[in-house]
């Protein structure tokens, strides 16, 4: 009797333990799928990742690559090659040729440093004072400029300036608005007359917020009220 007792309990015995398993089962699948899923790579984003980096790095060409040989299978050339950092001395000297022959070192100042190539026009060179409207005798000095930068890759920014004197006018009631029209009246020169690529260009106006000197004599100012064609090294800046 005891025997049969004992039987009759073990038949009864839950199988809340096979939930358990079941449970523990869908987590190890789920665990291999994300697995299988993280080996898995989108070619075509990978290179596309690949290219985003190097594009950041200044390299000019990549491999595409079969993930499962590892063999090259070919190489594209960026469309938009990175800046050739030798182009701006040559441009640098082009410039101080053209200013020295034609006797403008008074008029074309050029700076070369870690930013880049600065072409600055003095004063009055471009635009009468308290005006944002190019001077006819500036178009042939600012052409044989645009001339020579041109055919260059890097990013160009114009920056207008003026000396801390205040303007006060019925056009510009300050010397951010004048210094900011200058700049966007050299960016629409380059680009509607010589037909920059207007993605290469911006513009931005100053006002006497970055003097090259102390606005404290007429000459000083004068260094002051200038507008600077200034080619980049780098994209970002």
């Amino acid at each position: 009797m005891r025997k049969n007792r004992r039987f009759e309990e073990d038949e009864g015995v839950s199988n809340e333990w096979l939930n358990t398993y079941a449970d523990l089962m869908s987590l190890l699948l789920t665990f291999f799928v994300l697995l299988f899923s993280m080996a898995t790579i989108n070619i075509n984003k990978f290179q596309t990742l690949i290219l985003s980096i190097n594009r950041g790095l200044g390299i000019e060409q990549i491999r595409s690559i079969d993930l499962k040989s590892g063999e090259q299978l070919n190489t594209r050339i960026f469309e938009d090659k990175p800046p050739n950092q030798d182009e701006l001395k040559k441009i640098y000297e082009k410039l101080g040729k053209y200013i020295n022959e034609n006797k403008m070192n008074d008029k074309i100042k050029l700076v070369l440093d870690e930013r880049g190539l600065t072409i600055r026009f003095v004063d009055t060179v471009l635009f009468d004072t308290g005006k944002a409207d190019l001077k006819p005798e500036s178009l042939e000095i600012l052409s044989k400029v645009s001339n020579i930068i041109k055919n260059d890759n890097h990013p160009i920014k114009i920056e207008g300036h003026t000396d801390n004197v205040p303007i006060n006018n019925s056009k510009y009631p300050s010397n951010w608005e004048l210094s900011t029209d200058r700049a966007v009246t050299v960016l629409k020169y380059l680009v509607n007359v010589h037909h920059f690529p207007p993605e290469r260009l911006s513009a931005e106006g100053f006002g006497e917020y970055r003097p090259v000197v102390p606005n404290n004599s007429d000459a000083n100012r004068a260094k002051n009220r200038r507008v600077d064609i200034v080619i980049l090294r780098n994209r970002s800046e």
